[in-house]
């Protein structure tokens, strides 16, 4: 019994302590959320959160819930994330908690944005302060600048493309203005200048825009303007975010125009006294802006034939030693002192170079070339002439010998002259009636005579005298005022025609004599031919021939041919001539020997033996007779 009424001591205390307890938690607690803020971040997330004190403690645990609501300038989602009825315990004895909620960073410049975070369903205590509000403090800034562009100035207007650009996005419009200053870009000739507002959207980063610009093709230093940015204007609770860069801004035009320098080339006539100039043209291809200057420097020529190279030791020019020169524009004169005199000499040359060429600041070497030097030509305008004889040479019959023409100069010469020579053409075959020549004399100084031999080739043939041409061309040192001249090849072959004597029978028709030539000819040969009576009787006895006959080259025997009359007659044989006369070519070239062949006929006729004859035989006999008697009287006649 003592055992369970100590039990029941043990259970009464017990319980006394917890309606203590309780008692103690009945006392009322005030619980209050305060407000809160924080800096928003440039990128993933801040967590905000919102203190709540208990006063005095609990002894107990105190749920709350919280929830954000729409109350404020910031968005949920974009710039915080939602909360709904979260829970929130609070333990026992304790004096605080927070309520967390989740703002999402930005780069965005933005007004400071605010929300409200609430409590509730707490389960015990009173809320004295049941709402805070939740301030996203804008820590972003943003700086409106302008890259500097450069690029190649072309030849014909074009435009720089600028990009101005805002560091951040910016909630809300922004404008500035943005205008040109000149530098050694100077508008309107290098660009159009410039002054605009530029208008950035709300949240807009970047806005392009050109500037006019004019092309040319002077040479020139890269050169630039520059872009000033001011006027800024933007939303009134972002003053102070935005600014505007101090940074320059430039906009180049860099030079791609070159230019060539060259000197031209020059000549005129010497002259016999003193010094006349001789006026070349330095050139630029493009203007260059500023100017250029150089130096001028003569050098004598440099050809490989000495004779055609004008020199200061002969007197031909006066040097010119650096000369200066200065090109504003694109041309500039300057001269070379020619020496005149009278010496024969040919057309020499010297050169004219420019160098040491100085820029303007800014001007690259690369931007300028210097051509070839210009080359000065002295034309030589004292004379002397070469003149040429034509020539002859019997041809000979074999092995070669030399037919020499005549050159002379019309005056003395200082240096060497020389010309070339060449035959060819006319009735000559070369190779085969003379050896073909080319080559060049020469005139020593102060000579005025020259030769030139061409081998005349020998042959027995008999041809025509043949001709060829000797011709001058390329004089160095003086003028050709004989451009060529005949070389005559006289002919001194023969050939000899003659005829042969013939005798044939009446009852033949025909007799032909044969003409005979003896010797080579390469040209056709033709002698005259006529028969004359001898004992023989045209046209009794034959039929009168004459003509012209013709070898052609290579023939060397020909007939002449005289009909016959054949009768009955009894008679001696007869004879008759055919006599060669005129031969073409003419003698010594063509000789006749012999000039006349004699043609026989010979007699076919015989007497007839007469027997005693009857009535018959006698009728023919008178017949006989009288027709004989008949061929008589004609013959008479």
């Amino acid at each position: 019994m003592s055992h369970t009424l100590k039990h029941l001591q043990s259970q009464r205390s017990t319980l006394a302590v917890a309606i203590l307890l309780f008692a103690g938690s009945l006392q009322a607690q005030n619980i209050v959320i305060q407000n809160q803020s924080v800096n928003e971040g440039d990128v993933g997330t801040v967590n905000m959160d919102f203190p709540i004190t208990i006063n005095p403690v609990s002894a107990m645990p105190i749920t709350l819930n919280y929830s954000t609501g729409a109350v404020g300038t910031a968005t949920a989602g974009s710039d915080y994330t939602a909360v709904t009825n979260a829970s929130i315990t609070i333990p026992a004895n304790t004096a605080s908690a927070i309520a967390r909620v989740v703002v999402l960073s930005e780069r965005l410049v933005e007004a400071q944005e605010s929300f409200t975070v609430t409590i509730n369903n707490n389960s015990a205590g009173t809320i004295v302060t049941n709402q805070a509000l939740g301030q996203i403090n804008n820590d972003d800034q943003s700086v409106l600048s302008i890259a500097s562009v450069a690029q190649a100035e072309g030849n014909t207007a074009g435009t720089l493309s600028f990009t101005a650009s805002l560091s951040n996005p910016v909630q809300g419009a922004v404008s500035a203005n943005v205008s040109s200053t000149d530098g050694t870009a100077v508008a309107p000739s290098d660009y159009t200048a410039l002054n605009q507002t530029l208008n950035f959207a709300s949240a807009v980063t970047s806005q392009s825009f050109t500037v006019t610009t004019v092309g040319d093709t002077i040479v020139e230093a890269d050169e630039r303007f520059s872009l000033s940015l001011g006027s800024l204007n933007v939303p009134a609770a972002l003053v102070g975010s935005i600014s505007l860069s101090a940074a320059p801004i430039s906009g180049t035009l860099n030079n791609d125009d070159s230019a060539t320098l060259s000197l031209n080339s020059q000549g005129q006539a010497e002259g016999n006294v003193g010094n006349t100039p001789m006026s070349f043209t330095a050139t630029l291809s493009n203007p260059v802006q500023g100017g250029i200057s150089a130096t001028a420097n003569t050098s004598d020529g440099n050809n490989a034939n000495a004779l055609l190279n004008a020199t200061v030791a002969d007197l031909d020019y006066v040097a010119l030693v650096n000369a200066p020169i200065s090109i504003a524009g694109t041309t500039q004169n300057l001269a070379v002192q020619i020496v005149g005199d009278t010496d024969v000499e040919p057309n020499q040359s010297f050169r004219l170079t420019l160098s040491n060429v100085v820029l303007p600041a800014g001007v690259a070497s690369s931007a300028l070339t210097i051509a070839a030097p210009g080359v000065g030509t002295i034309n030589n305008d004292d004379a002397t002439g070469i003149s040429i004889t034509s020539a002859s040479l019997i041809e000979g019959n074999a092995a070669t010998s030399s037919m020499t023409f005549a050159l002379t100069l019309s005056s003395t010469n200082k240096d060497p002259v020389s010309v070339s020579f060449s035959t060819g053409g006319g009735t000559a075959t070369p190779g085969t009636d003379y050896t073909q020549s080319t080559g060049t004399a020469i005139f020593a100084p102060n000579t005025l005579t020259q030769s030139i031999t061409v081998p005349i080739r020998g042959d027995l043939a008999l041809e025509n005298t043949e001709t060829f041409t000797l011709s001058l061309s390329n004089p160095i040192g003086a003028s050709i005022a004989t451009p060529s001249a005949i070389g005559t090849i006289t002919n001194d072959d023969s050939v000899t025609l003659g005829i042969n004597d013939v005798a044939t029978g009446e009852p033949n028709g025909t007799l032909s004599f044969a003409v005979t030539l003896t010797g080579s000819s390469e040209i056709p040969v033709a002698v005259n031919f006529a028969t004359e009576n001898g004992t023989a009787l045209a046209p009794q006895d034959y039929l009168a021939s004459s003509g012209i006959l013709t070898f052609a080259p290579g023939v060397s025997s020909l007939s002449l041919p005289v009909t016959l009359i054949n009768d009955s007659l009894i008679e001696d044989t007869e004879t008759f001539g055919m006599r060669l006369s005129n031969p073409q070519p003419a003698a010594p070239s063509v000789l006749l020997n012999p000039t006349l062949g004699t043609g026989s006929i010979l007699n076919d006729d015989f007497p007839i033996q007469v027997s005693t004859l009857d009535w018959r035989g006698m009728l023919m006999m008178s017949l006989l007779l009288l027709g004989i008697a008949g061929m008589a009287i004609r013959r008479v006649r």
